[in-house]
């Protein structure tokens, strides 16, 4: 009864059912309360943003009205020239004080951003002067006639925003007994300049005596202590919800796709019963197109089509592992060739080596044969340690120089050995033995009795290879025998094999492919030099290996 309960919760429909039930309502709820959190965040970003601006904006206006009366103040009360405007001798006086007043205003923007212009409105002529910064030289007409209405006058002491030639001016106009004099701030500029530094559009800020109600949306607003104004700046909701990221569009629409039920049905029958058919016929024309390692992996979400799937593979599997029990015997065949060609390469190196130990036994030498013990020691260690098929070249090469100062040992005037080693290689992964039989073959072939010659054993990396170079100035050999070697003919004329370097070629083809190369060039009396290229291969890429391919 219970086995039976439980396929019918594995049925397409029953399925499509707990779905819409699982997931389609909770969904929506928690997309509909992540949308609301993400735009209230926003909109708190927003709205501290613009409150920065308009704090920082109403900040440097404060210093500028501070600064603006301090200036006007120290002209009246302080300065000689005012004195001699409001009490003239005679009426030349008068004239040269009103004109050294008005220059020292001026100088004033020159050297100071305080105020935009400073006036002096006198009571008994009633002559203004008046000096603006350069900018408003073009309003000054306008500013005049402005300063002498009644309005401004009937205010003194306040700072108070007035409209003048279309342009928003804070204009502060303090009563004395012969005059009337203030400064002005213009407020226009400063707003332009806020909604410049804003990058959204359609944004307003405004200077405003009193503060409006703000409509939906962000706002900033600051207080001038000073000046007695309030900076408003608004972002509309349209504008915010314009920089809403796309993600949360994206997620105004999910809610309402998973409204939608019919297109949910339809799509689940697609995954449900259209798509598992179909995946089995293209299994079918894997098998059939000669690709006999497909099978079906995927989980089936219903019993019939999990049925079909593990009949497909079963099917698959009887011919799967015949075929692997033909490229298991072929990989072990492989393996026992190469471990032949590696035996090939040791008897030869082992006889010379001893060979020398008796000698220098004979000539009671021994330093010379605890450093060749030494070096056979670590010869045998490397072997046995060499279970894997390749080996970093950094073993290898301390090999081979234990190796060259045991045959400096056999021939201590032979030869000058040099190394011109990249760093980089020293990581990559190479055929055990290949470079050091190598430098055995020079020092068994090449070495010129009477003469030391130079050896050198260079490796670099280039682009997505490693080139290795052995290269001598002894005895070198045939051009005949170097274009043999370079053309792979390995059996010569006089019935003799290269059985050294075939093996090597045979061993880098093994492990390399048709990736690899080995040339020679060489010249008797002269001397050889073997290039070894193969692909970069790191300790890290010893999965990657193309070992047999």
């Amino acid at each position: 009864m219970w086995y039976k309960q439980k396929q019918i919760f594995q049925r397409v429909t029953v399925k499509a059912m707990l779905l819409i039930i699982v997931l389609v309502f909770p969904l929506n709820i928690l997309a509909m309360v992540n949308t609301f959190q993400v735009g209230h965040a926003l909109t708190q970003k927003i709205q501290i943003n613009m409150q920065n601006i308009a704090e920082v904006y109403i900040t440097t206006l404060d210093q500028r009205i501070e600064r603006a009366d301090s200036i006007i103040y120290k002209m009246y009360a302080e300065d000689a020239d005012t004195a001699l405007l409001l009490r003239p001798d005679d009426e030349t006086t008068y004239i040269n004080s009103k004109f050294r007043v008005w220059y020292k205003l001026f100088n004033e923007h020159v050297s100071s951003s305080a105020a935009d212009g400073y006036f002096f409105l006198l009571k008994d002529t009633g002559d203004l002067i008046l000096s603006v910064n350069s900018v408003y030289n073009s309003q000054k007409s306008a500013l005049k006639e402005a300063l002498i209405i009644p309005e401004l006058t009937d205010k003194p002491n306040k700072w108070s925003i007035w409209t003048l030639d279309e342009q928003k001016w804070l204009i502060r106009s303090v009563d004395s007994k012969n005059c009337f004099y203030g400064t002005m701030i213009c407020l226009s500029v400063i707003e332009a300049e806020i909604l410049e530094n804003i990058s959204y559009d359609n944004v307003s800020a405004d200077f405003v005596e009193i503060v409006s109600e703000s409509a939906d949306g962000a706002a900033g607003i600051a207080y001038s202590q000073r000046g007695r104004v309030y900076m408003q700046i608004e972002v509309p909701d349209s504008v915010i919800t314009s920089n809403m990221p796309v993600w949360y569009s994206g997620g105004l629409v999910l809610v309402c796709l998973y409204l939608g039920l019919i297109p949910l049905l339809y799509i689940l029958s697609q995954r449900w019963l259209t798509a598992p058919i179909k995946r089995i016929n293209a299994a079918h024309h894997h098998i059939e197109q000669g690709n006999p390692n497909y099978r079906i992996t995927d989980k089936a979400s219903t019993l019939e089509f999990q049925t079909a799937y593990d009949s497909f593979n079963k099917m698959a599997d009887s011919n799967y592992f015949l075929r692997i029990e033909n490229a298991e015997k072929e990989i072990k065949r492989q393996e026992m060739e190469l471990e032949n060609l590696q035996l090939q390469i040791r008897p030869h190196f082992l006889f010379n080596t001893f060979n020398l130990i008796s000698n220098l036994a004979q000539r009671g030498e021994a330093d010379s044969i605890r450093t060749l013990i030494r070096y056979l020691a670590d010869y045998f260690r490397y072997l046995f340690h060499a279970g894997q098929e390749l080996e970093p070249f950094e073993r290898e090469l301390e090999l081979i120089q234990g190796y060259m100062h045991a045959a400096a040992i056999r021939y201590p005037e032979g030869f000058v050995m040099n190394y011109q080693i990249d760093p980089d290689v020293l990581a990559i992964r190479v055929p055990p033995l290949l470079i050091h039989n190598f430098m055995e073959n020079i020092i068994n072939h090449a070495l010129v009795k009477g003469k030391t010659i130079s050896i050198t054993l260079s490796a670099m990396c280039e682009e997505d290879n490693v080139i290795f170079q052995i290269s001598d100035n002894g005895r070198g050999m045939d051009q005949e025998i170097a274009e043999e070697i370079n053309q792979h003919n390995f059996k010569r004329k006089d019935g003799r094999i290269h059985v050294g370097i075939q093996n090597a070629i045979r061993r880098l083809s093994y492990f390399y492919g048709e990736k690899t190369n080995l040339q020679v060039i060489s010249y008797p009396e002269k001397g050889s030099a073997f290039t070894i290229t193969i692909p970069y291969l790191s300790k890290e890429d010893k999965d990657e290996t193309v070992i047999g391919k």
